[in-house]
Order: C-alpha cells, then structure tokens, then sequence
C-alpha cells in the first residue's frame, strides 16, 4: 500500500519520514531494520534532502553497527567518516566525536577501558549539550542516554523513557490538579 501513494511525498518528506523510522528502530533496538532505513536515506540525491541529516545519519549508523558488533564494517565506516569530516568544512563536533570514540571502542576488548571511553564520550557528549552550535545534534538523536546506556548497564529505550517520565512528571501531576 506504501508504493500505491508514494508519489505524494517529494524526497526532502520521504527523507524525514525514513530518518524517524531509523531513529525509532534504534531506539526499539530493531537494528537490522534500522539498516533498511539507512540504506533508504543513503539511495536518495544527496542535494534533495535536509544537509543535516547526512552527517546525523552517519553518526546513527556508526552507532547501529557498533550495537550489531559489526567490527570490519565499522572501521569502513570510520575511514568514511574521517573523509567526511576532513573534506567538509563545517560540522558538528557530536557527530565526530562519535567517530571517534566508536574507533576507540573498536580497538578494545577489555570491559574496563570500554567503560573508561563510555564515560569520556559522555563527559564529551554533556559539553556538547549545552554548546549553542551543537545543541541541534541532541534534536535527533539522545547520544547522552546512548552513552549512558553503556554505563549503567539498562537499555538505551528504557534509559530515555526513564529520563522523560522524570522531566514530565512534575508537568502532568500539576495539570491534573
């Protein structure tokens, strides 16, 4: 049915609609399914679509193939990124400090030092946070929790439902009153 009313949709839409199914997945930890949406976002006409959901994308799926344990394909990746990252003259500095740790994380298999890296990455990712420049990075996708899911040892949707409970529920007890 999807392919019946697909030509309603311009590719800048079918962009945003493909990066939220993406995100969603990784937050289901639906990781192979996410894939399906990367490679949907990487067969469009790169000048038809948001320039900010490029490097985001690639960010994202640094990480999804850090979750799926894919260790050849991330340091393809990784070497994709750096090119990126060297060849474009402005990007956020989230999304290559992903790059980078992912890299750091691919060449350790010692627990600790992988918690060591999770917890730099998230003093890293805090920083970001409050940074004006980067704070749109946080928009897309919660790297914060991601990192932080990594750390406490619970699963990054069930971290992020947690957080948003905590936020709103002093809001939604106010209104009820």
């Amino acid at each position: 049915m999807r392919n019946k009313y697909q030509f309603l949709l311009g590719i800048p839409y079918k962009a945003l609609f493909d990066f939220a199914f993406m995100v969603s997945f990784v937050a289901l930890e639906k990781y192979d399914k996410a894939i399906d949406f990367v490679n949907r976002l990487d067969s469009y006409d790169k000048t038809r679509i948001r320039k900010d959901l490029i490097p985001t994308k690639n960010a994202i799926n640094l990480i999804i193939h850090y979750e799926l344990n894919n260790r050849a394909f991330l340091a393809s990746l990784i070497q994709n990124a750096k090119f990126y990252f060297n060849k474009k003259e402005k990007f956020l500095k989230t999304e290559k400090t992903i790059a980078v740790y992912i890299g750091k994380l691919l060449k350790t298999i010692n627990k600790t030092e992988q918690t060591s890296l999770f917890k730099e990455l998230h003093l890293r990712l805090l920083e970001y946070r409050v940074d004006p420049f980067e704070e749109n990075a946080f928009d897309y996708f919660d790297y914060i929790s991601w990192a932080e899911s990594h750390l406490c040892s619970k699963k990054f949707n069930q971290l992020v439902k947690e957080k948003f409970a905590k936020k709103y529920s002093n809001h939604y007890n106010t209104e009820s009153e």
